[in-house]
């Protein structure tokens, strides 16, 4: 039988939050990945490729709660712990690199937006049935790309 803070307790919590993720049960797998990362630092130290698989998966989660600072410190160093002890070819660093980079340009999207909801202009306002409404809307133009590299 094996204690609570086995390592397969550890795998079984990190596969029922990957399930739960991809069931959009995002604050139900939240605390299960947390102590999946928990017993795996615990039993590995923080740079193995298993705790990396779980600071990518955590960090995967936050991402889709849109807690963006969140998920880029733990795919951060997710990477960080791949790139050391598997390289930098290897498959799985590279998976983390890409997710990295999709999540930055997440960020770089949110931020555009942000600033071009900031930078709208009415063109004035007009009654309809007794309600203020606006005539139009328009975006001024934002000075750096969307996506830039």
């Amino acid at each position: 039988m094996h204690g609570a803070d086995h390592l397969s307790v550890s795998t079984d919590l990190n596969v029922l939050g990957v399930l739960l993720i991809k069931q959009n049960q995002l604050e139900t797998a939240l605390p299960i990945l947390k102590r999946s990362l928990a017993i795996r630092e615990k039993f590995f130290g923080d740079g193995h490729p298993n705790v990396a698989t779980a600071l990518n998966n955590l960090a995967t989660l936050l991402e889709k709660q849109n807690k963006l600072e969140e998920a880029e410190a733990f795919f951060g160093r997710a990477l960080k712990i791949r790139e050391t002890i598997l390289g930098h070819g290897h498959k799985h660093t590279m998976h983390s690199q890409n997710n990295l980079t999709d999540l930055v340009e997440h960020k770089e999207i949110e931020d555009s937006f942000k600033l071009s909801v900031g930078n709208q202009k009415s063109l004035g306002k007009k009654k309809v049935d007794g309600t203020t409404v606006e005539k139009a809307m328009i975006f001024k133009p934002i000075k750096k790309p969307l996506l830039g590299r």
